[in-house]
Formats: structure tokens, sequence, C-alpha cells
């Protein structure tokens, strides 16, 4: 008779509700009670809005990471709007992991990457060519270009060079040559160039 008790209770519960995970989430006593509201709103795509706000509020970085995992996994358009919010963020650590998850979006991090080279702080156009790393040639290798022949920032146009040495071939030899030749004074500048051309054997040598 215990064990028939047992088995009706086990089939009168049920899971809990959206809103009752997001509550759980947002306010458990516990990261193991967040964590584990996160793992199952992980599931829920109508999560994305939910997850992308409780990223800014988490202050553990174990739970942080989950729901940034949760964000990829969803993978939808608002997920990676949200993901792109944190991109903006004071603290160094979310930042660079929300760089991180966006880049396993695919193009849906490209809207994000035009943006956010428009602007005018050299660093959001820095994150902006980090995205570009992991966007096929054909979407990527323009915007870098771009960068390269117009961005007045040297260290932006460096940050295009080692993405076109990772993804680069022939057709970059003109626009990595007019970067180092746009800044004549800056060693480093040609330097990286040789080196992305030696790797992607797109240049002749200097």
């Amino acid at each position: 008779m215990a064990l028939l008790k047992r088995s009706a209770s086990a089939l009168n519960a049920r899971p809990p509700s959206h809103d009752a995970l997001v509550a759980l989430m947002r306010t458990g006593h516990t990261q193991a009670e967040r964590r584990g509201a996160v793992k199952d709103l992980a599931s829920d795509v109508d999560a994305d809005r939910d997850l992308a706000a409780a990223l800014h509020d988490e202050p553990d970085p174990g739970v942080r990471a989950a729901i940034l995992a949760a964000l990829v996994s969803i993978g939808t358009e608002r997920a990676a709007d949200g993901l792109a919010d944190a991109l903006s963020a004071e603290d160094p650590a979310l930042r660079n992991a929300a760089i991180q998850a966006l880049r396993h979006l695919g193009s849906l991090a490209l809207p994000h990457a035009e943006r956010l080279l428009a602007t005018p702080h050299p660093e959001q156009r820095i994150v902006a060519i980090m995205l570009l790393e992991t966007l096929d040639d054909q979407r990527a290798r323009p915007l870098l270009h771009a960068a390269l022949e117009h961005d007045p920032e040297v260290n932006v146009g460096l940050a295009a060079v080692e993405v076109l040495s990772l993804i680069g071939g022939p057709e970059d030899q003109t626009p990595l040559r007019r970067f180092a030749a746009r800044f004549p004074d800056d060693p480093f500048a040609a330097f990286a160039v040789e080196l992305a051309c030696r790797r992607t054997a797109s240049c002749p040598p200097a």
C-alpha cells in the first residue's frame, strides 16, 4: 500500500512552471538552486529574454556560465540580442564571456558586429572584429577589408589583420598592404601584415 501511495504522489507531481523557474533563477538562495533553474530553462525557447535579463544581475560565475550556455543552446535572435547587450557590461569577465558565447551563434552575431563597427569607440570596434572571426569568409571579409582600409585606429586594423591571418586568402593581399601603408611609422603594423601574409600565403615577400 505504501508503494501505491508513493506512485500516486509521483503521478501527481508536476514540473515547475516557467514562472516558477524564472523566480528560482532570480531569487534562489544557493548557487545550486539558481543553476538548476537555468538548466531547466535552457530547454524553453521562450526563456531567452528572462535568461538575458538575469545575466546582468547574477553575481556567481558558475551560474553566469550556465546562463550563457543556455542562451547559446536556445540560439534565437533574442538570445543573441541579450548576449550583445552584455558586451557593454562594466565587468570585463562578463564582457569577454559574452563575446565567446555570441561567437557560437554564427550568423546571428553579424548584425551586432556591423552595429559595433559603426560606433565611435575603438574598443567596441575591436569586439566587432573578434565576432567576425567565426563567420564564413564571404560575410566577414568585406567588413574586415573596410576596417583595414578606413578605420583610423591602428589597433582596430591590427585586430582585423589577426583575424585575416586565420581565415584569409590571396584576395586579402591588397587591403593588408594598404593597412601597413596607412601606418608607415608603426613597425608592429608592418610586422603583423607580413606575418599574416606568410600564414595565408597571400602576399609576396616585401
